[in-house]
C-alpha cells in the first residue's frame, strides 16, 4: 500500500496469472491485511537452545522426563490453545497454534508467558535471549 492508500501488487504478472490459471470462475476470498514479519531464526534457535532444554530440566526434577517435543506441545498446548466454535457461536473442540505462525512481537509476548510460568509453577528462571548465562542442564 502506498502513501496514497493505493495497494500495489508487487509481482503483477504473475498474480495475474493465478488469477487466469487458477481461480477463473471460481469463488474466491480476497484478505487484506497488514504484513507481519514470522518469528526470526534467532527467536527460534532461542527457543529450541534454551527454553525448551530449560524446563525440560525442570520437568524432570518434578518426576516428568518429557521429551523437547513434548515440552514444546506442552507449551503450545498451554499458551496457543483457541476455541472453535460454529456459526450459532457453539463450542465445537479447540486448536493448538503453530509457533511457526507467530509474528516476532507474538513470539515474545509467547516467550514472555512461558517465563512467568516457570517462574511461578516451576520455581525456574529462563533468561531473556540476549542474557549471557551459564546453564548445566543434565
Amino acid at each position: 500500500m502506498d502513501k496514497d492508500g493505493v495497494l500495489r501488487i508487487v509481482n503483477r504478472v504473475y498474480f495475474d496469472r493465478f488469477l487466469k490459471e487458477e481461480l477463473a470462475e471460481k469463488e474466491v476470498t480476497i484478505e487484506v491485511k497488514r504484513k507481519t514479519r514470522k518469528r526470526s531464526n534467532s527467536q527460534n534457535a532461542y527457543y529450541h537452545s534454551c527454553v525448551i532444554p530449560i524446563l525440560r530440566c525442570a520437568f524432570k526434577d518434578i518426576g516428568h522426563n518429557l521429551s523437547n517435543e513434548e515440552v514444546h506441545l506442552f507449551l503450545k498446548t498451554k499458551f496457543l490453545k483457541s476455541s472453535i466454535a460454529n456459526e450459532s457461536g457453539e463450542f465445537l473442540g479447540e486448536k493448538i497454534g503453530s509457533t511457526a505462525d507467530l509474528s516476532t512481537t507474538q513470539f515474545m509476548e509467547y516467550i514472555m508467558e512461558i517465563q512467568k510460568f516457570a517462574a511461578e509453577s516451576l520455581d525456574v528462571q529462563i533468561p531473556n535471549p540476549n542474557e549471557q548465562v551459564q546453564i548445566e542442564i543434565d
